[in-house]
């Protein structure tokens, strides 16, 4: 392994050429050749471990690369500055991707790959893409599509969407790669959606959606296969997240038979859990009800007794998910209170028919 395997490896993915440079990246060899550099340059020991480029060894006590035989991509904020670094193993090994640790200036709950080159493209379309690795976000770029950025070995969260929401207005479509670990993804995403990332939380709408590329590919080997006009395709048809995900958890389970029904609906209300008081929750509680053939009174049911799943965020031991809070009071615009006021007068001539069949129909009330 070397700077040969890593140039190799690099035009082996399309990302030979005037690549490398302009999106600087580099390789690290390891073998203190960095901590050297640093050195005589002038940065003390603390300087570099607070910068997260070295480590202390635990045999001796000496300074060591943090990162080796790896090819190295700059993270950047969304100005362009390099806060926290990238390494792609080359070869071999484990982990396959290791990121900077946390520092006063880097977190990953809020950093997005490529969000500096991609906010452009997100502004003039309202759509942003999300993608899994460092690779994915570069080829689709190099291709034409440059509103892609990616996490960093986190879900999707609020953090993430709030910085997206400032360039991208209309529109978030997580894109999962086709293999397993792409699936495990797919199924950790939607299990992160909660009150905060809805329309009733005082958020501008944007819409979360989702598709899996097929036949296990990842984007950067979709795009190099099938091109540009493919993906774009594939993102144009994805699904609403929940939608996504209850559909892929009933898939799961032989709907025809009784018990494994019953688990499709318990599994399919845990997605729901976190966000059960909301509309949406409803709504979707419908769609699984007909999906299922059950009473969408007994779906409704058993939505309001479902408790939220104990999530995972891939970076730390299982949480229990946050109570779901009480109802706020929401100042509503005037369209949706007269919407909501044309629903309270239809069930309750719904129910005034059914109890009272016989009685006349009762003169129309404004109600605030």
């Amino acid at each position: 392994v070397g700077p040969d395997a890593a140039r190799a490896y690099l035009s082996s993915r399309d990302l030979g050429g005037t690549v490398p440079n302009d999106w600087n990246l580099g390789y690290a060899p390891g073998n203190q050749m960095l901590v050297r550099h640093l050195r005589a340059k002038g940065f003390s020991p603390q300087e570099m471990i607070d910068a997260n480029v070295a480590l202390r060894s635990n045999r001796d006590g000496s300074l060591r690369d943090r990162f080796f035989d790896r090819i190295m991509f700059p993270i950047r904020d969304v100005e362009g500055d390099t806060i926290a670094f990238g390494g792609s193993v080359v070869g071999k090994g484990e982990p396959k991707y290791l990121n900077s640790q946390e520092t006063p200036i880097f977190h990953k709950s809020q950093v997005l790959f490529g969000l500096d080159k991609a906010k452009t493209a997100m502004t003039n379309t309202g759509v942003a893409i999300i993608v899994e690795g460092y690779t994915d976000v570069i080829v689709m770029h190099e291709a034409g599509v440059k509103n892609v950025v990616a996490t960093l070995g986190t879900a999707l969260t609020i953090q993430h969407i709030r910085t997206i929401s400032r360039h991208a207005k209309h529109r978030i479509v997580y894109l999962f790669d086709g293999d397993e670990a792409g699936q495990r993804a797919a199924d950790r995403a939607a299990r992160f959606v909660d009150e905060s990332m809805l329309p009733e939380a005082g958020r501008s709408k944007i819409e979360l959606c989702a598709v899996t590329l097929p036949d296990n590919l990842d984007p950067a080997d979709f795009v190099q296969q099938r091109g540009a006009d493919a993906i774009n395709e594939l993102i144009a048809d994805a699904q609403p997240l929940l939608r996504y995900a209850i559909d892929r958890t009933l898939s799961k389970y032989d709907l025809a038979d009784f018990g494994q029904k019953s688990r499709a609906l318990t599994d399919a209300l845990q997605l729901l859990a976190p966000v059960k008081r909301s509309v949406l929750a409803q709504e979707y509680a419908g769609y699984i009800a007909d999906r299922l053939h059950y009473d969408v009174g007994l779906v409704v049911g058993k939505l309001a007794e479902t408790q939220a799943p104990r999530v995972y965020d891939g970076a730390s031991e299982p949480q229990a998910a946050a109570p779901v809070p009480a109802a706020r009071a929401v100042a509503l615009p005037p369209r949706e209170r007269e919407r909501l006021r044309i629903e309270r007068e239809f069930l309750a001539l719904c129910v005034r028919f059914l109890l009272f069949p016989h009685h006349p129909t009762p003169q129309r009330r404004n109600h605030p």
